[in-house]
């Protein structure tokens, strides 16, 4: 907390991230840039785990990663973060069309795929370890006046003035938000399971044929009823990739119902928590980092704490459409990809005019527009205050 010059009039808000991933890594990271306040992460697991494989982020996201803080934007590369090109590689992977290319997407701004453990833990060490706290599953919250008391499983409370959840699918914040019983507070099985598996790319070479590496790029193969993804990490050292494998990890894929807000008086939700949605676009990470982005923004321009209602309900206003839209544009994806949409089936020709043009939205966002928008809405609620 800053004790001199101009920021000695700041007010001091006491923030409580809940969940150590993505999201909560990254809004903990932007927050460090603002005096005014002092946020914590609480992380249910001990040692901060993070499960999962590659994880692509195109130009949206690594836009908005710049955007976080430089240390942040520094993340990536520390991770061995691999660069694409093309981005994706779509291809027909049975039927007639087998081996052909139904489109690649590419832009300018290459993506990159990372492993998602390796990232997290270089997000999570911009951040100070006094502002780090494991092994806290948060239990109950309860507002004690203008405060927010947390109480987790070990039984310590925490005091706080705000609190952020990103604690995931199964968000104890966003039960706290709607009610145990609501039907937003209850993750939707989406229909489907994810296979996933990261081995050396030797193991892989030995097993696949060559061809298929010429390109460091994400490829994909569609079929009836399902797709196939491989990706490149580590800095080309392992490949996401099934092979013969007995031990491969399986997740039941859930989707979160579309919330009616993402802020209530104190508290808002954010990442999955918020818009955990289905993958097929690429884009949950991403939306994630826009998330903590423009959240670490608008939390940074309060001046007084009648003013956190505002600014969470400013991220609502222009948070909520967007991730609402790429939630649905996603779902319709995925029934594209795997040869399931009436009228396009496994049609080579179909599927390049059903699939082209369908990352624009989430790709040619104007982010300084976009935080325009939130600070012009803040402002006009504060002016109404």
């Amino acid at each position: 907390m800053a004790t001199s010059g101009e920021h000695s009039e700041l007010p001091h808000i006491r923030i409580a991230i809940i969940g150590g991933g993505i999201a909560g890594g990254l809004v903990a990271a932007g927050l460090l840039q603002h005096p005014n306040v002092d946020a914590h992460i609480y992380e249910a697991s001990k040692d901060f785990w993070e499960r999962g494989a590659g994880v692509g982020l195109s130009v949206n996201a690594r836009r908005a990663l710049d955007l976080v803080s430089p240390e942040a934007a520094k993340t990536l590369e520390r991770a061995g973060a691999v660069p694409m090109w093309p981005d994706a590689r779509m291809m027909m992977g049975k039927g007639p069309d087998e081996g052909k290319v139904v489109f690649e997407l590419s832009h300018e701004v290459t993506q990159l795929v990372v492993h998602r453990a390796q990232w997290v833990r270089e997000i999570l060490a911009c951040v100070p370890e006094e502002k780090k706290h494991g092994g806290k599953k948060l239990k109950s919250m309860e507002e004690k006046g203008e405060a927010i008391e947390l109480t987790f499983m070990d039984e310590t409370s925490v005091t706080v003035d705000v609190v952020i959840g990103a604690d995931g699918i199964h968000s104890a914040v966003r039960k706290y938000m709607f009610g145990e019983d609501s039907e937003f507070s209850k993750p939707v099985f989406a229909g489907y399971y994810h296979y996933f598996n990261v081995v050396p790319k030797e193991d892989v070479l030995a097993k696949m044929e060559p061809r298929h590496f010429v390109d460091e790029c994400q490829y994909g193969f569609i079929g009836g009823g399902g797709l196939l993804l491989h990706d490149v990490n580590d800095n080309g050292k392992m490949i996401q990739v099934l092979l013969q494998n007995p031990d491969l990890t399986r997740w039941s894929m859930f989707v979160q119902p579309n919330a009616p807000t993402y802020a209530k008086g104190n508290v808002c939700i954010m990442g999955d928590a918020a818009h955990a949605f289905e993958p097929w676009q690429g884009s949950g990470a991403g939306q994630s980092i826009e998330d903590a982005m423009l959240l670490s923004r608008m939390l940074g321009r309060v001046k007084s704490r009648s003013q956190v209602p505002a600014a969470l309900l400013a991220f609502d206003y222009v948070r909520r459409p967007r991730t609402q839209k790429i939630g649905a544009l996603s779902r319709e994806t995925g029934v594209i990809m795997m040869g399931q949409k009436e009228g396009v089936g496994n049609d080579l020709g179909k599927l390049k005019n059903a699939l082209t043009g369908r990352w624009d939205y989430i790709w040619d966002v104007d982010l300084p527009k976009h935080i325009q928008e939130a600070e012009d809405y803040m402002d006009r609620l504060d002016e109404q205050n």
